[in-house]
């Protein structure tokens, strides 16, 4: 008897996990741009958390997914809340599939040769297939774990009654809302601890009322293992934590305070829908939870947001800059657009402050912010080098290269800005510095237009070219100037060099920023564009500076 609930309890945890860790990495990307792109509203959040929730058969899953997403800026805290309500809601699939065809049915005929495909899949196919026999695999030890616990409950029913050691009232509830808690610890899944809970309540082994508070505590328990593991984590998973953790308590406290009108209510409905099925009946208990919880918060969920966020605020310098979290990379396409936002703000950044430092030279306060954005470079660097690289998708080679072209080019501005003093030497240099910040400031009215892709249309790539083919001309026509001049002894050589140093550095300022723009059109766009139009064959010359 207790083998067998050990070992049906093993083979369902194993299921679960081989099931959800192989949906993960068979559709890593997919999930990621569905949560991304589903989010816009609360209620399609929720929706979206309910149907990812449903496939991984995980909260935990789809929660670390969403904590990625935030972190790396990919969405907002208010936006993730609306996964989190609908992930609690989509992990009572799980008992409905355990009450509707789990305890009603014998799966061991099915499970075994379903079993044997995902072992065979696993073991002679390469690629996503390898991961599909696994997810296969695992959905049959889920059903043969079930079978197994199923049998071993019956056993039980014979030998203890723990209707008999549990009183009716609040303290016996209570005792079996701990109990429920507790089960979710240790086990680290509130499926299998529900899963456990219907097996025990179909062999008669506990009354509906306690199987009902063991449910509210296994709601509860699942956000202890998400709190633990946020505590090391960024703000962004600190906060997904707490949401997570207030929603159930918040709701477990509300559910078990009306107790006895709940359960009446509940029992009605069960009826109406399905006729006396106790187990049937506990799936629609836990649906109502959860949908009563949903109901509370939805109203309040920006109000619930900024809460949270005052509770938890984040204090760095740069709040956009994005963080990897250990449990929950993010796909190859979710990297290269977490790097595209990284190079767009980085970009307006700088050219913000260079406007600034051409007018003031470098101040204390410039200078505290170059730190800061150093940083910030640094932190975006390795978070796109340190998330997923697909080998297979080729076609993503070229723009995650661009991307680090991009940062190399950042990092030159960065140093350019730190000897940004010596642009103010002498009053002489203003005319390079006014037609410098002229410059930049046609470059700042495109990122105005919040294109975080850096993709600009055909004419505003013209425009910002031929502006970096006249001040590049500018420039050495002013360089010649300065040369004419020593060498017919109009200007002293000493005067010379420093006016030369500063156009240097105003030249390199230029370049960088144009050869960031530069990083995100592809060598078909720029051959076209200057083939096409006169007067931009500097263009090809320009690394030449």
């Amino acid at each position: 008897m207790v083998s067998g609930i050990v070992g049906g309890l093993g083979l369902f945890l194993l299921g679960m996990l081989l099931l959800t860790e192989n949906l993960k990495a068979v559709a890593s990307d997919s999930l990621h741009r569905i949560l991304k792109r589903f989010t816009s509203k609360t209620w399609t959040g929720i929706l979206t958390g309910v149907g990812i929730t449903s496939l991984l058969q995980s909260s935990s899953a789809t929660t670390l997914i969403t904590v990625g997403l935030v972190s790396s800026g990919l969405l907002s805290f208010t936006q993730s809340l609306g996964i989190i309500y609908g992930a609690n809601l989509g992990t009572t699939s799980t008992a409905w599939i355990v009450s509707g065809l789990g305890l009603k049915v014998s799966m061991t005929a099915m499970s075994l040769p379903l079993l044997g495909i995902g072992a065979f899949l696993r073991i002679f196919l390469q690629g996503a297939w390898r991961h599909l026999g696994l997810v296969i695999a695992g959905f049959a030890m889920i059903f043969l774990g079930i079978d197994f616990l199923q049998l071993s409950m019956a056993d039980l029913s014979e030998k203890i009654d723990i209707g008999g050691f549990v009183s009716p009232g609040w303290g016996g509830r209570f005792s079996l809302l701990l109990v429920g808690l507790l089960m979710t610890v240790v086990m680290q899944s509130s499926s299998a601890a529900v899963a456990v809970t219907m097996t025990l309540l179909y062999a008669g082994v506990i009354p509906f009322e306690l199987a009902a508070a063991m449910v509210i505590g296994q709601s509860i328990g699942t956000t202890v293992t998400a709190g633990f593991a946020s505590l090391a984590g960024s703000v962004q998973a600190k906060r997904t934590a707490l949401a997570h953790i207030l929603f159930n308590v918040v709701t477990g406290t509300i559910v078990f305070l009306s107790f006895p009108i709940f359960i009446k209510a509940v029992l009605l409905l069960a009826n109406w829908l399905f006729g006396d099925q106790e187990t049937l009946s506990l799936a629609v208990f836990q649906t109502s939870f959860h949908l009563l919880g949903i109901s509370i918060f939805l109203p309040f969920t920006s109000f619930f947001a900024r809460q949270i966020e005052r509770l938890l605020p984040d204090r760095r310098s740069i709040a956009w800059v994005p963080r990897l979290e250990k449990d929950s990379p993010l796909g190859q396409e979710q990297a290269i657009e977490v790097g595209q936002k990284a190079v767009f703000e980085l970009t307006r950044e700088l050219l913000t402050l260079s406007q600034q430092m051409l007018k003031t030279g470098l101040q204390n306060k410039q200078r505290y912010r170059l730190l800061d954005l150093r940083e910030a470079l640094r932190e975006s660097s390795s978070f796109v080098a340190s998330s997923e690289f697909d080998e297979d998708r080729e076609d993503r080679r070229p723009l995650r290269l661009r991307i680090f072209h991009a940062f190399e080019h950042l990092e030159r501005i960065l140093e350019l800005l730190a000897q940004s003093h010596r642009l103010h030497e002498g009053a002489e240099g203003s005319a390079y510095r006014e037609r410098l910040s002229e410059y930049l400031q046609e470059f700042l009215n495109e990122m105005g237009k919040e294109n975080e892709r850096l993709q600009w249309g055909h004419r505003a790539q013209l425009e910002l070219d031929e502006d970096y083919a006249k001040i590049k001309g500018w420039f050495k026509a002013k360089r010649e100037e300065m040369l004419q001049a020593v060498s017919q002894k109009r200007l002293p050589i000493q005067d010379c060099n420093r006016f030369l140093t500063e156009l240097f550095l105003c030249m390199q300022l230029a370049k960088h920023f144009w050869r960031i723009l530069r990083s995100f059109q592809t060598s078909e766009e720029v051959a076209s564009l200057e083939g096409k139009e006169e007067g931009l064959q500097e263009l090809s010359r320009a690394s030449e500076l």
